[in-house]
């Protein structure tokens, strides 16, 4: 079978329904703190919606420097979004991520 052919949700109605699931638990990263590698697309949903303050199950979200700290595995990088400290996973596993320069 083939791909669907409904069109993609647009990056706006995105953000809407990120802003509406998170409420007003979003802060937005400044420019500055994003990784100078990072996709348009996830530099423009860092500095327009952000990180939720306040994450679910043991999620940290990371709202400072720490962004800027990639991850290097497999032979890719990854953007670290915040650190999962509700589980005994490895922690190259329980950090939220998504990988630099990803379209």
């Amino acid at each position: 079978m083939g791909r669907s052919s409904r069109a993609q949700p647009s990056e706006e109605r995105v953000w809407r329904e990120i802003r509406r699931l998170w409420g007003n638990k979003l802060a937005p990263i400044p420019q500055d703190l994003v990784d100078a590698d990072a996709s348009e697309s996830t530099r423009s949903l860092l500095t327009h919606v952000g990180l939720p303050t306040d994450g679910p199950l043991g999620v940290t979200f990371f709202l400072d420097e720490r962004l800027l700290d990639p991850l290097s595995a497999g032979g890719d990088d990854y953007l670290m979004l915040g650190h999962d400290y509700g589980t005994a996973l490895d922690d190259q596993f329980q950090a939220l991520s998504v990988v630099v320069g990803e379209q």
